[in-house]
């Protein structure tokens, strides 16, 4: 998630916001603040846009914006994820700054992940235990 304007933040891959994991006193808004995910809870937290942070991209053959997520999907290679979700995820320990997370996720067809349920959040927070 970035910031679009002052009080809104949206995703990068254009699906509306039906979901959001805010922690505490969340969001932050100010035009650079981007948007973290904590490995411990899955809580939302605002960052400063240039701090690196570890990033999952996120891919989907699906046409944007749609309700539901796809019933079924496929990974581009091996390097994907697929958590049975309807989506593939490349997850990435290297730590980036928001512009070169999401310069490396456009670069494999994909997208920073963009998360639209609290299912979609168990699956990511499940594999990032273990990651």
């Amino acid at each position: 998630m970035f910031p679009q304007h002052l009080d809104t933040f949206t995703w990068t891959d254009g699906w509306p916001t039906f979901y959001t994991n805010w922690a505490r006193h969340e969001p932050i808004t100010n035009l650079s603040r981007c948007v973290t995910v904590d490995v411990t809870d899955g809580a939302w937290h605002t960052k400063d846009c240039v701090d690196p942070f570890p990033f999952i991209c996120k891919y989907t053959n699906e046409s944007v914006p749609t309700p539901d997520p796809p019933v079924t999907g496929y990974c581009p290679d091996d390097r994907w994820q697929d958590l049975n979700g309807g989506y593939c995820y490349l997850f990435s320990n290297d730590t980036k700054t928001w512009d070169e997370a999401n310069r490396a996720c456009l670069q494999q067809m994909s997208n920073l992940a963009s998360i639209h349920s609290h299912d979609e959040m168990k699956l990511l927070k499940l594999y990032m235990d273990y990651y």
